[in-house]
């Protein structure tokens, strides 16, 4: 029972510091961006219902080479240990699955938020702004998460990234977001190394034209549907000649 809960402390341990070594890669990238003059920050901090939990998990480190149960360590952490042990020795027939699930992913030991950077120098958090901003500035955000999380995905911030198809489709995307926020957003993704598929109607499909590599336009005729190569550089000198 004691190896258990050591090898299980240890091995979350890991798991949260990975996960804010992620994060910081991402912010790394955020930190060149502006999304209509604003900047976004990935942050964290410990979900407090796990917060003794998680304070046990972090400070692990400070012992290791040594046991656990023998050092000042677990006085320290009494109550995380307890909580920690009762769950993890809990018998089958026992009703504490969920929470016991609960501490098994590292995810659920933090909170996390972005903190949106204005050009007047002010700072705040989305979560506490959301509902007062308008739908393109909430959009946004909702963009650089997605990225963000499909970049966690692919592992495409591992010291040896995986080898994968790194493809991120969006349907009816940037619908409410104006070109500048637009285009920061295509440059995130492309900067992230994703490979994005979007669709989006015939109406918004100029305002994206500058962003993207190739065009492609799906027609529906009766029962059968073809896709149509469009020339992205011919369109745009059309374009420009009716603006």
């Amino acid at each position: 029972e004691q190896e258990l809960v050591e090898n299980f402390i240890h091995r979350l341990r890991e798991q949260i510091e990975d996960a804010c070594q992620q994060l910081g890669y991402l912010n790394a990238t955020l930190s060149a961006l502006r999304f209509g003059g604003e900047r976004f920050e990935f942050i964290t901090r410990p979900e407090p219902s796990l917060r003794q939990v998680h304070g046990l998990i972090m400070d692990s480190q400070t012992v290791l080479g040594s046991r656990l149960c023998d050092s000042d360590f677990r006085q320290r952490h009494q109550q995380g240990w307890d909580l920690l042990f009762e769950r993890l020795t809990a018998g089958p027939g026992e009703e504490l699955v969920p929470e016991l699930r609960e501490l098994q992913d590292y995810r659920n030991y933090l909170r996390y938020d972005i903190r949106v950077h204005y050009p007047n120098g002010d700072r705040a958090l989305l979560s506490q702004i959301k509902a007062k901003k308008s739908g393109g500035e909430t959009t946004t955000p909702f963009y650089v998460a997605m990225a963000a999380s499909f970049a966690q995905a692919y592992r495409l911030n591992q010291p040896r990234p995986s080898d994968t198809i790194r493809l991120a489709l969006f349907d009816e995307a940037f619908g409410k977001m104006d070109t500048a926020r637009t285009a920061s957003a295509l440059r995130f993704m492309v900067d992230s190394q994703l490979q994005v598929l979007l669709a989006t109607p015939p109406d918004k499909a100029a305002g994206l034209l500058p962003h993207v590599d190739s065009v492609r336009t799906v027609v529906r005729k009766e029962n059968h549907a073809f896709v149509i190569e469009i020339d992205k550089a011919r369109m745009m000198q059309e374009l420009e000649a009716v603006a």
